[in-house]
């Protein structure tokens, strides 16, 4: 592994199934900023003992390393929730949030039906037609597969 490189986040600290205080210390410094020399040294961990730690979290996919420290983490299915959320608000306002909560563990396998479901449903939450459409050509830009039907 490459210690310059800059691991991000891909689920929430809430979601992380790992209870090792030193493994978790990890994962909280990956911020898709920093690199893993640095993440290590501010974990306060071992070289050897740090290294093991990331790789775990990437072996299993709760960080990722980007092609460029300011690409990890963007597009992680926690950042993906965030996205729809964010923007079904501006049609429902703070239930958004609430209506798209449970919809976090359905995208920790990240395929491309789950984030079709979570498309879905941001849009069964809105009653007129054009709010949806708006609320589409939205995420569309984003690179989301949608499908209108």
């Amino acid at each position: 592994m490459d210690i310059s490189s800059v691991p991000g986040k891909c689920i929430e600290l809430t979601a992380l199934p790992i209870k090792d205080g030193k493994v978790r210390r990890l994962f909280i410094l990956a911020d898709g900023k920093r690199t893993v020399s640095e993440i290590i040294r501010q974990a306060m961990v071992a070289e050897n003992e740090g290294l093991e730690g990331i790789q775990q979290l990437l072996t299993h996919n709760f960080l990722a390393i980007g092609e460029s420290g300011s690409e990890a983490g963007k597009h992680t299915p926690a950042a993906f929730l965030r996205r729809v959320t964010e923007e079904l608000a501006e049609f429902v306002g703070p239930f958004a949030a609430v209506a798209m909560e449970p919809y976090a563990s359905l995208l920790q396998n990240d395929s491309d039906s789950a984030r079709q479901e979570v498309i879905e449903a941001a849009l069964a939450e809105i009653d007129s037609n054009e709010d949806r459409q708006e609320l589409l050509s939205v995420l569309k830009p984003q690179d989301l597969s949608v499908d209108t039907k």
